[in-house]
């Protein structure tokens, strides 16, 4: 079995950039992975995780276009399931953030089994914002992206029970 794995990775300085490495390094062990990465090519990965077996492609970085590069070399690797990291800011910036069910539907419409690994659960009544405008509008592009991933994806897999009851119970969103 191939898994294609979609997430940051050292010396990107984030928490998913660590739990990917330890993860995966861990996972080739029992499987083959590649992991699709946003680290720039000419930078070197951390000296840790140069000696992994695990292969990196480094091909995507954060912003509007990250949706097409990923999968257009995910789907080359020839894997059998791709594992999706997800963070809110973790392809960018606001707008990227909206964009990841774009990718989602990619793998879809390829029929590549895709699971997908919610690191940021945020349940339907947060108070995001101070701005009762944008609060409503913040809950409602996080709503979408959250229903797009639970639609689109084969698996999700969340962090902690908390965080699986919140995504469990889906009513629609009261105001």
């Amino acid at each position: 079995m191939k898994v294609c794995a979609v997430t940051t990775w050292p010396p990107h300085r984030d928490g998913i950039a660590l739990y990917s490495a330890e993860l995966y390094t861990q996972t080739s062990k029992l499987v083959d992975v590649e992991v699709v990465a946003n680290i720039p090519r000419q930078q070197k990965l951390a000296e840790s995780w140069e000696e992994t077996a695990v292969a990196v492609s480094r091909c995507w970085k954060r912003g509007f276009r990250y949706p097409t590069r990923i999968f257009r070399v995910a789907f080359k690797t020839s894997c059998h399931v791709v594992h999706l990291q997800h963070g809110w800011l973790l392809y960018g910036g606001l707008v990227s953030a909206l964009l990841f069910p774009v990718l989602l539907s990619l793998f879809r419409l390829s029929r590549k089994p895709c699971v997908v690994t919610m690191h940021t659960v945020i349940p339907k009544d947060a108070h995001i914002f101070a701005n009762s405008v944008v609060n409503f509008l913040s809950r409602i592009a996080v709503l979408f992206v959250s229903r797009c991933i639970l639609h689109f994806s084969d698996k999700v897999i969340v962090h902690n029970r908390l965080m699986k009851k919140i995504v469990s119970h889906r009513p629609l969103l009261k105001f």
